[in-house]
């Protein structure tokens, strides 16, 4: 090997370890979670882009998208007062999941952060066993 191609593999495998030890370190962060719920239920996802320390960053106004790869388990609503947040309501029980993304290059180019919420939708299930018993009567013949 040359000396070129020894250095691009160090340098390959150096970005590769950056990248498994800290993602933010290329500037590519997939965020997921995982939601379990029923048929006919709700709940809002509120996204807050975080800069490598942890803390709130800013990103370029205007550029959350939001998707599912199911519209027959999953509606998705838009918050027409905050970008970053939506509401997801369950339609039928299933898998599916809700993509989120923005630019959090503020300037001319475009660097996607993302975000997967994995929705399990289950069937409704018994969860208490009600009991009732009627009002006492008098035996006809008792022994």
């Amino acid at each position: 090997m040359t000396l070129l191609a020894v250095a691009l593999v160090v340098a390959f495998l150096w970005l590769l370890h950056s990248c498994l030890v800290n993602p933010y370190s290329a500037g590519i962060a997939i965020t997921t979670m995982n939601v379990d719920m029923k048929v006919g239920q709700f709940f809002e996802l509120d996204f807050n882009p975080l800069d490598r320390k942890g803390n709130e960053a800013p990103i370029e106004s205007g550029t959350y998208l939001f998707s599912t790869d199911r519209e027959d388990i999953l509606e998705l609503v838009l918050n027409g007062e905050d970008e970053s947040k939506v509401k997801v309501i369950s339609k039928a029980t299933g898998s599916a999941i809700v993509y989120a993304q923005v630019d959090a290059d503020r300037g001319e180019g475009v660097r996607t952060i993302e975000a997967q919420v994995t929705v399990n939708v289950l069937e409704e299930e018994a969860v208490e066993l009600g009991l009732t018993a009627t009002e006492p009567q008098d035996v006809e013949n008792p022994s």
